[in-house]
């Protein structure tokens, strides 16, 4: 075994071997550059299409405090944290009970969907979040939020 260990063949493959492994980690840390460059030059067109995605498939508003990018975290995927985060219902004005108030909502984003103009949720992670469901004497509830708005509430 000694014998094999410092023969040329082994250290030709060793060599190769490591080579594969250090150009592996090299594109990986290129890509990240690359999807980090991407999310500076676009952030607010991204902020923007993930509020229209969301506030299309509920019945309230979103606000973000802010978003910033994730380093390798979930890759290949993009990971943006969203920063204080607030979720009110449409009849919040009535019951001021706010849905959801989080510090981080880590969203994972398809990136070959994000280049074509789309949205694609991979995974939605919330951290440090207080969930507040109403349902009020009245039959006032705030967990309408998630039906989809009807034609009448998107015109208004």
């Amino acid at each position: 075994m000694k014998h094999f260990l410092q023969s040329a063949h082994f250290k030709k493959y060793a060599k190769r071997i490591i080579f594969f492994f250090l150009g592996l980690i090299g594109l990986v840390l290129i890509a990240s550059g690359g999807l980090a460059f991407y999310f500076s030059h676009n952030k607010t067109e991204i902020v923007s299409k993930i509020n229209n995605k969301i506030n299309d498939n509920i019945s309230g508003v979103i606000h973000i405090g802010d978003i910033q990018y994730k380093f390798l975290t979930g890759f290949p995927n993009l990971t943006l944290a969203l920063k204080d985060v607030n979720l009110k219902d449409s009849l919040w004005a009535e019951h001021k009970r706010t849905f959801l108030v989080a510090k981080e909502i880590e969203v994972r984003l398809n990136i070959m969907s994000l280049l074509s103009d789309k949205i694609d949720f991979h995974k939605i992670e919330i951290n440090n979040a207080t969930l507040d469901l109403y349902n009020g004497p009245n039959g006032i509830t705030n967990t309408d939020i998630f039906r989809k708005k009807t034609k009448k509430e998107e015109k208004a």
